[in-house]
């Protein structure tokens, strides 16, 4: 097993979504313990294919082949500008989550993106789930803003995501039209904690 470090190089640095790394931050909430590492493919491809299979996945993405969807992946995986984290409780994965510089994002037609902003993108979980929910979504914000290199998080969802959002520390930056459907922008301003 290769290790990873959680400051090694950066948030958002080429790796190879076959080879398994350590677990980079874990967090605990009073009933259950999540856990982030990078991508691996070997373990995260059954769950993977299952939450395409339900429709879990982000409506960018619910239409693509199964071959497209791990292609895509792997492609961001090996990327210096974005990265792929999957979620796990207890050793199981149970979410997908996409980080990507915010200056190479269709974000950036929508907000003034500067270098250390970053969109996530939390895909592949159940949202029926919306304690479970917020716990990935704290997480992950709490991990991402351990790196120097991150100023401020977008995270695009929907009107009804906004009272989850807001729990956390994410407030309404923008609302529009992206591909035809209404979408909103949240945003996690400056260095600071998620308080979930």
């Amino acid at each position: 097993m290769n290790r990873l470090l959680p400051y090694q190089s950066g948030l958002v640095r080429p790796l190879d979504p076959f080879t398994r790394y350590d677990v980079v931050h874990t967090r605990q909430f009073n009933d259950r313990t999540l856990s982030l590492r990078p991508l691996y493919l070997e373990q995260d491809m059954e769950l993977i294919h299952k939450w395409v299979k339900k429709e879990y996945s982000s409506p960018a993405n619910k239409h693509l082949p199964y071959h497209d969807i791990i292609q895509t992946l792997i492609h961001v995986a090996h990327s210096d500008f974005a990265q792929v984290f999957t979620v796990l409780q207890l050793d199981t994965p149970i979410s997908q989550v996409e980080i990507y510089s915010a200056q190479y994002e269709e974000v950036s037609l929508y907000a003034k993106c500067l270098p250390g902003d970053y969109i996530v993108y939390f895909t592949l979980h159940n949202k029926d789930y919306v304690e479970l929910t917020k716990e990935i979504t704290a997480t992950c914000t709490e991990y991402f803003l351990m790196h120097q290199e991150v100023r401020r998080i977008f995270v695009l969802g929907e009107e009804n995501d906004q009272e989850l959002l807001n729990t956390i520390g994410f407030s309404s930056y923008w609302k529009g039209e992206i591909n035809k459907r209404e979408a909103r922008l949240y945003l996690y301003g400056e260095k600071g904690v998620s308080s979930v």
